[in-house]
């Protein structure tokens, strides 16, 4: 087969591009993909293996869940999940103007996600953005932001920020997103670390 060199100026690059082969000097950047897993019969999903970066997203996508239930966090730290001293505060927004503010300044996990529908047509999501997460020398903080069906049936989107434990208790090493109750139906999420220079 011959040679063909392309130029930037040849390709549309809003255009999708199918190769075969091996490809460098593409993609990666900030943004490395670590993992994906689908907790579809589990009451929870964890990432315990998260590799070395300061920083990392959780995108949680397609989440619906056998009862009308809330989503929550907790850490892992040398191993073993952190149950205890949490901080966080979230504001929802509802589609039917009866909006709600939250916090508490101890608690068990960090709330990430209000009051899901378990109906299949919710198809729930979650970003959850991580920060200070290999240090010990500042406390690792989240900030999250959910959208989807409430068991209600009103539509909302929730903010939040928190905190875990104590800048004592060592690095985070992983992470752990349960229901309040149930399982998830359907639930896709993907881990990426963020790169720092």
């Amino acid at each position: 087969m011959p040679f063909n060199k392309i130029i930037a100026e040849s390709m549309d690059l809003t255009d999708t591009y199918a190769f075969t082969g091996t490809v460098t000097g593409a993609g990666g950047g900030d943004f490395v993909h670590i993992t994906d897993t689908n907790s579809a019969g589990a009451s929870y999903v964890e990432f315990t293996s998260i590799g070395s970066y300061k920083n990392y997203v959780i995108w949680g996508r397609d989440i619906t869940l056998s009862a009308d239930t809330s989503l929550y966090l907790t850490y892992y730290i040398g191993g073993t999940r952190q149950t205890s001293g949490y901080r966080w505060r979230s504001k929802s927004f509802k589609d039917d103007g009866n909006d709600e503010s939250a916090n508490t300044q101890s608690a068990n996990e960090i709330l990430v996600g209000k009051d899901f529908d378990n109906a299949s047509s919710s198809k729930n999501q979650l970003t959850i953005w991580f920060s200070q997460l290999t240090g010990t020398t500042t406390e690792p903080s989240l900030y999250f932001e959910n959208s989807g069906k409430m068991s209600n049936g009103t539509f909302c989107r929730t903010i939040g920020f928190g905190t875990s434990v104590s800048s004592s208790s060592g690095a985070v090493s992983g992470f752990r997103i349960h229901t309040g109750s149930g399982t998830y139906t359907t639930a896709s999420f993907s881990l990426y670390g963020v790169a720092t220079s």
